[in-house]
């Protein structure tokens, strides 16, 4: 392609049915509105396609054509390529410090493209390391998750989402579809930044585990030894039978350890779960327990005196980690530390004892010990001015405006407002719904930094990239962070007598049932494999976060899996069950 002009030819096989020409021009202009202006043309058997200005984006001339093969169907896949930003130049810098294999130099200079074959899903050759049957995996099964990815655009389900799949710690399989922000057109990559919210707490997990080998507690220790707020003479436990706002407390006779924040058994909870006591409706709220964004001291600003002294002294300023660790220990336990599990503010507290024992910000640990040795550079609390463009738009299904049902006259029987019209079907009609089928959930500013409360348990963000390759950092056996045996010890259920979390009486987390799983460090682990409601193996540990992300690691098969998208909350859709099934589909040869 010529970047200069924007222009590219391709070279058509003779079955391309052309009667699909005008409906691709009009499928162009359409989603190309925020950007340019396109002409298309066609002489000779060729088609010129040229962007009138902003030549900065590639054209891919396979999913062009198949585009005019298959129709409607294969808009998304077109669209989102079309809109894919060149990579940067090659540097020496940036080659040696990649986790991945860097895409082609010869797929970006290409004048020409003959088409070969088309496919269903948007593949991403660039983070792709070995073909599917060389470790033991089905192309062909592959394929069907692409076709899968591609029905959760069309079908209006989320605006974007991407999938990776590890298998004998090569991958094998990434693929990407629809949009990472729909207002900007923006396409949904493999560089696309996400919020990957409980995602992060197995990585905090690890960390922990890291000052673990090194020494500095042993798992039984109580907490309170780097946090004094959590001294057990300062606990107070809630009485059964009671409730806030007349919650009755005892002094609580058992301290929080290592080992009850790993595995969420301290007694904590988080303010937007229900418990039975209130405690999180009541103690979390005022002042706010939330490690989620930037909260500020409530009280007035200061006046300045006649010399103008005074104003920094009473200018409101940002809660830190420790103080809001503080207001957490101030709350109730809802039960004494190991005796039962509750989905909490374990890991934020984690969090600020990586930073207490370590004698560093958290940021500062995760980037400087675990991000920079594994490559990770996408990954952090805030995205940097300059990754800007590539942070994805969260969205929450709006259950009202989602309806397909034709509008009705209103009230003094005129006409309905109209609704933007869909152009063609398939993905189009999915971004014509989209204004009315989503609403954007406005949290961009909790992850622009700075963050004066870094969130262990759900404040980073990162990328399919970044995250496969902590996984498969952790299929290998831990390297460079970790021994072999700190990760087993890790993804082994460490509930109390190996009971699994129904037992405590946790029956259903989000849409998944919890019969026959147990609870690790910062994972879900799989006890009884004939107890869960889908295929799974012994061992496999996986956890999630509320924007609908999720992974799985499964060590007896040598397999691993992420997904990416952003949409809250994440019990919108059983992304989860299905996904899964798939990837276990295409697994043809024991690991």
């Amino acid at each position: 392609m010529d970047r200069g002009s924007g222009s590219q030819i391709l070279h058509l096989p003779s079955y391309v049915c052309w009667r699909r020409t005008n409906y691709f021009v009009e499928l162009l202009l359409f989603y190309s509105r925020v950007h340019c202006c396109w002409i298309v043309s066609s002489e000779k058997g060729q088609l010129i396609i040229t962007k009138a200005f902003s030549p900065t984006f590639a054209i891919h001339a396979d999913m062009i054509v198949s585009l005019l093969i298959c129709g409607a169907e294969a808009a998304g896949f077109l669209l989102r390529q079309i809109f894919q930003p060149l990579p940067p130049p090659a540097t020496a810098t940036s080659a040696s410090t990649s986790p991945l294999p860097p895409s082609s130099a010869a797929s970006a200079t290409a004048t020409t493209t003959n088409i070969t074959n088309t496919t269903s899903a948007l593949l991403a050759p660039s983070l792709i390391e070995t073909e599917p049957e060389s470790v033991g995996m089905s192309s062909e099964r592959l394929e069907r998750l692409g076709h899968w990815l591609n029905e959760q655009v069309t079908s209006g389900r989320v605006a974007g989402c991407s999938v990776g799949v590890l298998r004998r710690n090569r991958i094998c399989y990434a693929a990407t579809s629809g949009c990472a922000d729909i207002d900007a057109a923006s396409p949904f990559d493999t560089d696309t930044i996400v919020r990957i919210y409980s995602m992060t707490k197995p990585i905090v997990s690890v960390a922990v585990m890291m000052l673990l080998e090194e020494g500095h507690f042993m798992l039984d220790d109580p907490v309170s030894d780097f946090a004094p707020c959590f001294d057990v003479k300062k606990m107070r436990v809630a009485v059964a039978g009671t409730k806030c706002p007349e919650l009755a407390t005892q002094p609580a006779q058992i301290p929080i350890t290592w080992r009850h924040l790993l595995t969420h058994t301290a007694g904590l909870t988080y303010g937007f779960l229900a418990d039975k006591y209130g405690i999180g409706s009541h103690y979390y709220t005022s002042p706010p327990v939330d490690f989620s964004r930037n909260h500020r001291h409530q009280r007035k600003m200061g006046k300045k005196d006649q010399e103008g002294r005074g104003e920094e002294s009473l200018r409101p300023r940002f809660v830190t980690l420790p103080e809001m660790v503080e207001r957490l220990a101030n709350a109730p336990l809802l039960f004494e530390p190991g005796t039962a599990w509750q989905y909490s503010h374990a890991t934020d507290v984690l969090g600020h004892l990586v930073s207490v024992v370590s004698g560093l910000p958290l940021d500062q640990f995760l980037r400087e010990r675990i991000f920079v040795p594994l490559g990770m550079t996408r990954t952090g609390f805030a995205v940097p001015e300059e990754a800007r463009k590539h942070f994805a738009a969260c969205y929450k299904i709006n259950p009202v405006a989602a309806t397909t049902s034709p509008p009705k006259a209103d009230k003094n029987g005129g006409a309905a407002a109209a609704t933007p019209p869909a152009i063609g079907g398939g993905f189009m009609e999915g971004l014509a719904r989209t204004p009315r089928g989503f609403t954007r959930v406005r949290n961009e500013d909790n992850f622009l930094g700075p963050i004066a409360t870094p969130s262990g348990g759900g404040g980073l963000v990162s990328t399919l990239a970044d995250y496969l390759t902590f996984c498969k950092c952790l299929m290998s056996g831990g390297a460079p962070l970790l021994s072999p045996l700190s990760v087993e010890y890790m993804l082994q259920n460490q509930l109390q007598d190996g009971r699994d979390l129904s037992d405590l009486g946790v029956k259903s987390f989000g849409n998944l049932s919890m019969k026959g799983f147990g609870f690790g460090f910062g994972f879900a682990v799989v006890l009884e494999p004939s107890q869960c409601t889908n295929v799974r193996s012994r061992g496999e540990a996986n956890w999630g976060g509320i924007a609908s992300t999720c992974f799985w690691l499964d060590p007896r098969n040598d397999l691993a899996c992420v997904f990416l998208t952003q949409l809250m909350p994440s019990s919108s859709y059983d992304f989860r069950q299905q996904l899964r099934s798939l990837v276990n589909a295409a697994v043809v040869a024991a690991g």
